[in-house]
């Protein structure tokens, strides 16, 4: 018989609450990034805002499936160094309006970690005594990184993390992903399957990261121009997928504007640019991650370390390449991707950032033995 997982234990806890009415107004999620906290969130919310408890097939069930339910608010950090107190003012003042649609309404704040100083105090009032039928599920890496205001105001579930060997079977059942694709969108994704089975069934994703092999192969041989153009194609595709949420969005604001009012399409409007800028800033980062991971696979090779590729397509070209260069010179290309994903965060425009960045690539990877 399968050992529970920390996930799993903490999905029959949250369950049995709605199912007893024993819920409390506000959970953490502690776990490492990939144990499956925001998808454990999602879950939550299907069980709590379903009149039947999370029957799968009733309108608000399929809008939390589609994540688009009007009532569920995602928010991430928005500030260099986390989350601001604008973001938080906001959604006191959210919170105190009644949900939209169902009859409960959902805070859902990632990286809670980053929730410090006066951001988190403009939250501990709310989140001791929130509006009637208003929930928040937090969710952080670890324990020790939350403020003790914050941790005694919930309800604390561990998760901890999914083997890797098990992660990798459990995506390959769910998508029917060749062994090596499956393992390449698991590095891309951080461990999480639930993002790596959003990732391959994203043919905008995969074109992404299609892309960036291709540019990091031809990367030696490109001139300047060649390599800004590498830049601005490799951003126009790390934003591509945004067109399937914003296509997402005028679906959901067609879909309301038949019994929502005025103010309620207005906070729906608001929402869905938070999210527009999350997701954008999540694409991002994808394109980063898809180099991180090609350069990640040359780095094993050059040290001669026993590990599957996750870029089988550029397996001679990396395998060229880690003949001809030491480790260090990969280790150094990927601090520059470390360093362009703090460019980004600090404000500097992602063309700017990924044109530095395959600059700094092509001199780090140029230096011969």
């Amino acid at each position: 018989m399968p050992v529970e997982s920390g996930r799993d234990k903490a999905a029959r806890f949250l369950a049995q609450s709605v199912q007893r009415d024993q819920l409390s107004h506000a959970y953490l999620l502690i776990g490492p990034q990939g144990s499956g906290k925001t998808s454990l969130a999602w879950d939550f919310a299907q069980h709590l805002l379903c009149a039947e408890g999370g029957c799968g097939s009733c309108e608000d069930c399929q809008r939390v499936q589609r994540r688009s339910h009007p009532d569920v608010h995602v928010l991430a950090p928005q500030g260099v160094k986390g989350y601001v107190i604008e973001q938080v003012r906001d959604l006191v003042r959210d919170s105190a309006l009644a949900p939209i649609q169902a009859s409960a309404k959902l805070y859902l704040l990632q990286r809670c970690e980053l929730l410090q100083d006066a951001a988190a105090n403009a939250l501990l009032k709310t989140l001791e005594e929130p509006p009637a039928n208003t929930y928040f599920v937090l969710t952080a890496r670890t324990r020790e990184a939350i403020l003790p205001t914050i941790l005694s105001r919930c309800t604390v579930l561990e998760l901890g993390s999914a083997p890797a060997d098990e992660a990798l079977v459990e995506l390959m059942r769910q998508t029917g992903a060749k062994p090596e694709r499956a393992l390449g969108a698991l590095a891309i994704c951080g461990g999480s399957v639930q993002r790596a089975c959003a990732f391959l069934a994203s043919p905008a994703r995969l074109a992404l990261w299609d892309r960036a092999a291709a540019t990091m192969e031809s990367l030696l041989g490109a001139d300047d121009l060649q390599l800004l153009q590498d830049a601005k194609d490799l951003v126009t595709a790390a934003r591509a997928p945004l067109e399937d949420v914003s296509a997402q969005h005028e679906e959901q604001l067609e879909e309301g504007g038949d019994y929502l009012s005025r103010s309620a399409l207005r906070s729906l409007g608001e929402q869905q640019k938070r999210e527009l800028a999350s997701q954008e800033r999540e694409f991002l980062g994808e394109l980063l991650a898809c180099i991180r991971s090609w350069l990640g696979d040359g780095l094993s090779l050059a040290v001669g370390a026993p590990r599957a590729l996750a870029n089988t397509r550029s397996a001679a070209a990396l395998r060229q390449l880690a003949s001809q260069l030491p480790s260090q010179n990969f280790v150094n290309a990927l601090k520059s991707v470390d360093l362009a994903g703090k460019r980004i965060a600090y404000g500097v425009t992602p063309q700017l950032a990924v044109e530095a960045l395959l600059f700094d690539l092509r001199k780090v990877l140029s230096c011969p033995k």
